[in-house]
């Protein structure tokens, strides 16, 4: 038998002895999976709640077409684009009913209570604390955790993160036999998904808002060098065509990134334009893979120009001019 013969066995064996591990399904940071009575496509469990305004509710006696429970994190403060995302879709269609339901496993938190938190966002759906600690009953993860369910209370979507108004309609939409349009990094001649923001002043927009007229959207985040350099750029090519019509709209890709930090890159930038911290999962749905990432966007919503990375406000100008 060949020398080497013994030591492979022995490499295999181990092998054999230290994948299994590797493929078990635990998170390496030792957090469980969500048991599968909270996963797509099982039957959300019935609990109860009490709602802002004390009243007893329990989440199988929501009589909606589809329904989406928000849950947000009792020790913090929420992230505030969900909820623009959730009105937005709460509006998107006449004949078809969408129920709300925001959870927050305490009933004050920071000397707020559900219902304040409720004034605070402007929401006009149900705010509510659970009978039951909220975790164990839905196994939750991390904050915000938002579930899409069908008028049976069927799991359509489980989001541990924030879940865009673009994803919440096309989950809705696909129960119709409507094929979602696949993500694609935004090319000339083409349009783009549209986007629902909450600026970092708490006012609420949209993209497709802003038809007839040319829009720069940018995408960026705090840690990306280039992405800082470009606002000086963009806020000569703003200053200079605003006037003339020009939109812009700067959105921080990473969504844990705050509003005041946000507000004070604007104005360390003395930018006036709008600026919000994305919560419509515009990484994905844009395919972007780099940044900065700047779309120029025609009066009809195509798309005229894009770059990605550093560029100077004069190559911006000369695309914008086109469009004035």
């Amino acid at each position: 038998m060949d020398r080497a013969t013994p030591f492979i066995v022995l490499l295999i064996l181990l092998l054999v002895a230290v994948l299994p591990g590797c493929l078990d399904g635990n998170e390496p940071d030792g957090m469980e999976l969500p048991h599968e009575g909270t996963t797509k496509y099982f039957r959300i469990p019935d609990f109860n709640v009490t709602t802002h305004d004390g009243s007893a509710l329990g989440l199988w006696s929501i009589d909606a077409d589809y329904v989406i429970l928000h849950v947000v994190d009792p020790a913090a403060d929420p992230f505030m684009p969900q909820f623009a995302q959730i009105r937005s879709v709460l509006g998107h269609w006449d004949n078809v009913t969408v129920e709300a339901l925001t959870i927050r496993d305490s009933q004050v938190y920071d000397g707020k209570t559900v219902g304040d938190l409720r004034d605070e966002v402007g929401a006009d759906w149900t705010f509510s604390t659970p009978e039951g600690v909220i975790e164990d009953i839905l196994s939750i993860q991390d904050y915000p955790t938002v579930f899409v369910l069908d008028a049976d209370h069927i799991i359509l979507e489980r989001s541990d993160e924030a879940l865009g108004q673009g994803r919440i309609v096309q989950v809705i939409e696909t129960t119709w036999g409507i094929e979602a349009p696949e993500d694609a990094h935004p090319q000339v001649g083409s349009t783009v998904p549209d986007l629902v923001w909450r600026d970092v002043d708490g006012v609420e927009g949209r993209l497709s808002d802003l038809r007839g007229s040319p829009v720069i959207v940018n995408v960026w985040e705090m840690e990306c060098p280039f992405c800082l350099m470009l606002f000086k750029d963009l806020e000569k090519v703003y200053s200079n065509y605003s006037g003339e019509g020009l939109q812009m709209v700067s959105l921080d890709l990473i969504t844990w990134e705050t509003d005041e930090e946000v507000r004070s890159v604007r104005e360390s930038n003395n930018a006036t334009w709008t600026f919000a911290v994305d919560g419509d999962n515009i990484q994905s749905r844009y395919d972007i893979w780099q940044l900065p990432l700047i779309v120029l966007l025609d009066g009809d919503g195509v798309v005229q120009w894009t770059w990605t990375g550093y560029v100077h406000h004069s190559i911006i100008a000369e695309n914008v001019e086109k469009l004035i």
